[in-house]
């Protein structure tokens, strides 16, 4: 399951049953995240949008970077994108913080109670904080 967040909002989620490979995380980007971004940002909008991976294999698989240099071009930040993801650096996603509450109470019990627990912390993420989080005070 994940959410996308753009500006101070998020999207999904995003239910995804099995660890993505390269062939179906292109196929994510293709169908549901083109979906997701269509219901939700006009065509102008989406031009302004930029797209940030961390080093997960699937997201660097030559089809994955030869689509997003095509689709996102100048657009994205990522390992061997035009943007590169800092060497050695934390994980850089603002979510990944929010999220980690998700297990304050143990590991869940059941797929559905994780995706509970998702639905209920993301919720609770104020927008404010979600803007912060991605703004520099420069």
């Amino acid at each position: 399951m994940g959410r996308y967040m753009v500006g101070n909002r998020l999207l999904g989620p995003v239910l995804c049953e099995a660890a993505f490979d390269g062939e179906s995380y292109l196929e994510f980007l293709n169908v549901d995240f083109s979906e997701l971004l269509d219901e939700n940002f006009t065509r102008g909008q989406q031009r302004e949008l930029v797209l940030m991976h961390d080093g997960a294999p699937a997201h660097w698989a030559a089809p994955v970077l030869d689509y997003l240099d095509e689709h996102w071009t100048q657009r994205w930040i990522g390992r061997y994108g035009p943007v590169a993801w800092p060497p050695r650096s934390p994980d850089l996603n603002p979510l990944d913080y929010f999220h980690w509450g998700v297990y304050h109470y143990g590991a869940p019990d059941s797929l559905e109670e994780l995706r509970n627990r998702i639905e209920e912390y993301a919720d609770a993420i104020p927008p404010e904080s979600i803007q912060r989080s991605t703004r520099t005070s420069n």
